[in-house]
C-alpha cells in the first residue's frame, strides 16, 4: 500500500472519528451528505479517465488524448459545480436542513478536484515522475485533512470547511494544469483522436458509473428517506473496515496480474488463487468475527456513545467479508471480458434498488443495508455462473470453503464466549474490546508473514 493511500485512509478515519465527536449528529450527517454527492459525481469519472490515459499517453497521440481529456475535465467539473449551486435548494429539502451557502462553498472543490483528477497518469506515465506524484499525493492528503479539521477545531462550521477545501482544490487544479501543459507542449485538436479516445473511454465510464451507483445506492436512499441525523448513524455503520478493503482490493489486483492473460484454468494458477483466498480468510475472519460480536463498543470507541445505534448496520456490512473472499471477477478481468462485470453490476443495482423499495417500509434504515448485501450476493452468483459456464471454474476452485467455515465459525464462538465470560465476571465491555483489539493486531501481524508476496501492497 502506498504512503499516499495510507495517509488518505488514515485521514478519512481520523476525520470520521473527530467530526462524529465534535459535531452534532445532524450536522455531521449534513457533512456526509455533501461527500455523498461528491462520491456520486467525481471519483468514478476521473478514475475512468485515468485508466484511459494510462493506456494511451505513451502512444504517438498521447498529447492529443490528454487534450481531449482536459476538455472533458473542464466540462464535467463546471457542470458538477453548477449542479451543486442550482440543485442546492432541492438537496436541502431532501436532507431536511437549511443553508444553500454551505453547498455553494463546496462548489469550487468539486470543480478543482475534477480538474486535478488525471494528474496521476500524467506524472507517472507521461512525464515519468512517479516521485513527484508520491510527494503531491502525500501533501494533498495532509492539506485536505487540515482543511477539514482545522476550521472545526477553530470553532467554525461546515461553511468554513467548504471554503478551506475549495482553496486546497484550487491549488491542486493549478498544479495539475501546469503539469498537463508540461506534457502537452502544444494543444493538438484531432477528431480522429477524439473518436479513438471516446471508444476506449465509453465502456470504462459505464463500468465506473455502475460501480459508483452500486456502492452508494443504499446511502442515497437513506439520505432521501430520512433526516440528516439518521443518515449520520447509518453512514458510520455502513462502512467497510479500511484495512479489510485495502487487503482485499490489493489481493484482487494481484490475482488479476498473476492470472493475465487468462484463457482457462491450470493447476498451478488455481492453487495460487486458493492459497491467496485462504490466507485472506485466515487473516480477516477472526477480526470480522470480533467486530461483529463487539460491534456496539466498536462504534462507541470510534464515534462516541450516540453512535451505538450504528452497530446493527455495521454488522450487516461485516457479512460482506465472506463474499469478498470469492473473487470470480479476477478471472473475468484477466480474460479481458469487462462487459461481464458491467452486466453483473447492473444486476446488483437492480436487485439492490428493488429490495430497498420492499425492505425500507418493513425494516426502516436496516433495509437498505440488507438490500446492499443481497445485491452484492447476486453479483457474485452471476459472475460465478459465467466462470463455470465458460471455463468450468466453480465455487470450489475459487472460494476456500473449509477455511472460511473453520476460521469464521470458530472465531465467532470464541468471541461470543469471551463476551459472555466478561459479562459474568462483570468486566467492562470497553476493556474486553481493548484486549480483543490488541490480540487481533498481533494476529494480523503474524498472519501477514504467510501472505503471498505478490498480494502485498
Amino acid at each position: 500500500m502506498s504512503l499516499g493511500r495510507a495517509v488518505a485512509l488514515g485521514g478519512a478515519l481520523l476525520v470520521a472519528v473527530t467530526l462524529s465527536r465534535l459535531l452534532e449528529p445532524a450536522v455531521y450527517g449534513q457533512y456526509r451528505q455533501v461527500w455523498l454527492l461528491y462520491g456520486l459525481l467525481i471519483p468514478g469519472f476521473t478514475s475512468a479517465l485515468c485508466t484511459a490515459l494510462y493506456a494511451h499517453l505513451a502512444s504517438e497521440k498521447g498529447a492529443a488524448y490528454l487534450g481531449w481529456a482536459k476538455r472533458l475535465l473542464w466540462g464535467w467539473g463546471l457542470a458538477s459545480g453548477a449542479l451543486l449551486v442550482v440543485a442546492a435548494p432541492l438537496w436541502m429539502r431532501l436532507g431536511g436542513w437549511e443553508g444553500e451557502r454551505i453547498l455553494w462553498a463546496f462548489a469550487p472543490y468539486f470543480v478543482g478536484s475534477t480538474l486535478a483528477g488525471v494528474l496521476e497518469p500524467v506524472l507517472v506515465a507521461g512525464l515519468k515522475r512517479p516521485r513527484s506524484w508520491v510527494r503531491y499525493n502525500l501533501l494533498y492528503n495532509l492539506a485536505q485533512l487540515g482543511a477539514i479539521l482545522g476550521p472545526i477545531w477553530a470553532g467554525g462550521a461546515l461553511l468554513e470547511v467548504g471554503l478551506a477545501l475549495s482553496a486546497v482544490a484550487v491549488l491542486r487544479a493549478l498544479y495539475a494544469l501546469r503539469a498537463y501543459r508540461l506534457f502537452q507542449v502544444r494543444e493538438p485538436v484531432s477528431a480522429e483522436a477524439l473518436w479513438a479516445f471516446t471508444r476506449y473511454l465509453g465502456p470504462l465510464l459505464a463500468l465506473e458509473a455502475v460501480g459508483v451507483l452500486a456502492r452508494h445506492l443504499d446511502q442515497l436512499i437513506v439520505s432521501g428517506a430520512f433526516d440528516a441525523r439518521t443518515f449520520a448513524f447509518y453512514h458510520n455503520g455502513a462502512r467497510e473496515v479500511p484495512l479489510f478493503t485495502v487487503l482485499l482490493s490489493s489481493l484482487s489486483a494481484a490475482l488479476v496480474a498473476h492470472l493475465s492473460p487468462w484463457s482457462g484454468p491450470d493447476p498451478e494458477r488455481m492453487a495460487y488463487v486458493r492459497a491467496s483466498a485462504s490466507w485472506a480468510a485466515r487473516a480477516l475472519l477472526p477480526a470480522a468475527a470480533f467486530l461483529f460480536v463487539f460491534a456496539e463498543p466498536t462504534m462507541v470507541v470510534l464515534y462516541g456513545p450516540e453512535y451505538r445505534a450504528s452497530a446493527a448496520v455495521f454488522r450487516i456490512y461485516l457479512l460482506l467479508i465472506p463474499l469478498r473472499l470469492y473473487m470470480p471477477q479476477a478471472l473475468v478481468l484477466a480474460s479481458g471480458r469487462s462487459p461481464w462485470i458491467l452486466r453483473a453490476g447492473l444486476l446488483e443495482v437492480v436487485v439492490n434498488a428493488g429490495l430497498c423499495v420492499v425492505l425500507l417500509p418493513l425494516l426502516g434504515w436496516w433495509g437498505p443495508a440488507l438490500a446492499a448485501l443481497v445485491g452484492n450476493l447476486a453479483e457474485k452468483i452471476t459472475l460465478g455462473w459465467w466462470t463455470w459456464r465458460t471455463w468450468r471454474v466453480g465455487l470450489r476452485e475459487l472460494w476456500p470453503a473449509a477455511v472460511v467455515w473453520r476460521y469464521g465459525a470458530l472465531s465467532m464462538l470464541l468471541w461470543v464466549a469471551v463476551s459472555a465470560l466478561g459479562t459474568v465476571c462483570g468486566l467492562s465491555e470497553l476493556l474486553l474490546w481493548a484486549l480483543g483489539a490488541a490480540a487481533l493486531g498481533a494476529w494480523l501481524l503474524w498472519t501477514y508473514r504467510g501472505n503471498p508476496a505478490s498480494a502485498r501492497a
